[in-house]
């Protein structure tokens, strides 16, 4: 019996990039800042801090990400979260699935993914994404 591969596309493993996000699903929700720890063209994981971490198992949240090294990238993702576990620092690591992404924003996503991991000498391959 073969194993089914667990995600579409591999995630690539960030260091950490700054972000913030918003809870769709809760009306006086205000952004928070989160990290984002991986990414992928179709799903990314945050880890979040505060309160609220707890309730956001299958709420829709909006990601806005902020990738700076010199230069500033700004890209806002929408998805739903799928799981959570503990995070790294404290926080709770939530297991996004992006909806809704234009064929525009694939494209950006496809060239960070490929950026993550040429930076920590991963193959990059036009079919690995």
């Amino acid at each position: 019996m073969t194993e089914r591969p667990r995600r579409r596309s591999p995630r690539a493993t960030i260091q950490e990039w700054p972000a913030s996000y918003l809870d769709e699903d809760e009306p006086w929700s205000n952004w928070q800042d989160c990290y984002v720890l991986d990414i992928s063209t179709s799903g990314m994981a945050i880890e979040v801090f505060g309160s609220a971490r707890e309730k956001l198992a299958g709420h829709r949240l909006v990601v806005q990400v902020n990738v700076s090294e010199g230069r500033f990238l700004g890209v806002r993702l929408t998805g739903v979260v799928k799981n959570l576990s503990p995070g790294q620092w404290s926080g709770i690591r939530a297991g996004i699935k992006f909806t809704g992404l234009s064929q525009d924003e694939r494209l950006v996503l496809g060239v960070m993914e490929q950026l993550v991991r040429s930076r920590h000498g991963e193959l990059v391959s036009p079919a690995a994404s």
